[in-house]
């Protein structure tokens, strides 16, 4: 607030709220190999937008007769499986759908990668790799330049991953575009300001020897990302490889591809070179499997569920025995004390669990809560969940979408509360209104 004399107190000047994001209503999503679409002026976009007909002039869509946009024009471009900076159909011709989990209809389809496709992929990032490649003489501040690129690039584009990740997720839009986008923004930055700071160490010996240490990429890595979080998850993966030298093979969650997808035309449009970043969607007992066992892959990061996990890490250990890192996920307490604010306990272990719609692996899932104020902690709690607004996920006053995979549904039901408490039934309530 500014003073009479013009002074700033609090360190803010006197401004209006920005206004929130809106995003890319009425618009489609397909795959094409050569089609009309808003594209980056190279052409690198692998998704077509276009208004719905008979949906309404939307945000995004364009009234009849209105002249071409400057980006939109005639190109080959295909979508799918990204390896070698290209688009490339899969081996076995196989598709298989994504499906918006507020409304169930299909969104579009997609290319369904398998083993043949892994291999593919591995092959190209192993030539990206190879020494005196054009990735490999870049040197560290060149790779940081390249990471702030794109970091640029998704922050140009915001709007529209947040819309697709709403689509593909459920999750409210502004959710996306105030969480997920600015923590993947900020993840590339973070990384790109680290890629010319990895050092070795000079190690004091005797006068005839001298001995140091000296930090290379591992090589090959292999990240298999989860739907909770699409997006975010990929970059946490994928930033840190990248600043490091390394070359990926990534598989996002077939249930929530697209960003992943786009995120592929945005590597190509800030020139990263060929095979460096590949791309494969698909399934876990195919193309999950085969870059957890592939011998070529020097290391792999993997986020889901224990029993995945231990998959993945027999699989490593089979093969070539390569480095794994494991993300999974748990039951994670919320210890309420009687003498705590009781207000305030009932809001944190409210957003504990229903943040994300509660698919979130670091989900307050349990609640344990001092014999003294566990039923008024009970009576407010159910209360506080009833007031959650559900619904459209693309409506600013929503808090709560549907959950994303169908597998999820039932945990969700009143079904599954039969053995909780009568009180805490109400409170399960807003879960079972996804898709209506």
């Amino acid at each position: 607030m500014a003073t009479t004399n013009g002074a700033v107190e609090n360190g803010q000047p006197d401004r209006k709220a920005p206004a929130l994001p809106r995003p890319v209503r009425n618009l489609e999503v397909q795959f094409t190999k050569v089609r009309r679409a808003r594209v980056p002026p190279d052409g690198s976009l692998a998704l077509r937008w276009a208004a719905r007909p008979g949906r309404g002039r939307g945000r995004g869509a364009r009234r009849p007769g209105a002249p071409p946009l400057r980006s939109e024009r005639a190109g080959a471009w295909g979508g799918g499986i990204f390896i070698n900076n290209e688009w490339n159909e899969s081996k076995s011709g196989k598709k298989f759908a994504t499906y918006n989990p507020s409304t169930l209809e299909k969104i579009c389809e997609v290319e369904e990668g398998d083993k043949p496709d892994v291999d593919k992929a591995v092959e190209a990032a192993q030539a990206a790799f190879q020494r005196g490649s054009p990735w490999r003489r870049l040197d560290a501040p060149s790779r940081g330049r390249l990471l702030q690129q794109l970091a640029d690039l998704v922050e140009r584009d915001r709007a529209i991953l947040a819309t697709l990740e709403t689509m593909d997720t459920g999750k409210p839009f502004l959710h996306a575009f105030f969480i997920d986008l600015e923590g993947c923004i900020k993840t590339l930055r973070y990384f790109a300001g680290w890629a010319d700071k990895i050092q070795g160490r000079t190690i004091p010996t005797d006068d005839n020897v001298v001995c140091f240490t000296r930090h290379e990429p591992v090589g090959v890595c292999g990240a298999i990302t989860p739907w909770n979080f699409p997006l975010l998850m990929l970059v946490w993966k994928l930033a840190p490889a990248l600043c490091c030298g390394n070359t990926v093979v990534l598989k996002p969650a077939e249930q929530t591809p697209l960003t992943a997808l786009y995120l592929g035309s945005l590597i190509k449009e800030v020139g990263f070179p060929p095979g460096v970043v590949n791309i494969v969607p698909g399934f876990g007992p195919t193309v999950g499997a085969a870059i957890s066992s592939h011998p070529q892959i020097n290391k792999i990061a993997f986020t889901g569920s224990t029993e995945v996990g231990k998959l993945v890490k027999e699989a490593a250990s089979h093969s070539n025995l390569k480095r794994v890192t494991l993300e999974l996920g748990g039951k994670n307490p919320c210890i309420v004390c009687a003498d705590a604010d009781l207000s305030l306990a009932v809001e944190c272990a409210h957003q504990g669990v229903f943040f994300n719609q509660g698919q979130c692996c670091t989900a307050a899932s349990r609640v344990f809560v001092e014999e003294q104020v566990y039923d008024e902690f009970v009576r407010r709690s159910v209360e506080y969940a009833k007031k959650r607004p559900v619904g459209d996920p693309f409506d600013v006053r929503t808090e709560q979408g549907p959950q994303v995979p169908e597998v999820s549904r039932p945990k969700c039901t009143l079904g599954g509360y039969a053995n909780r408490p009568p009180a805490l039934h109400s409170s399960a309530a807003p879960w079972i209104q996804g898709p209506s």
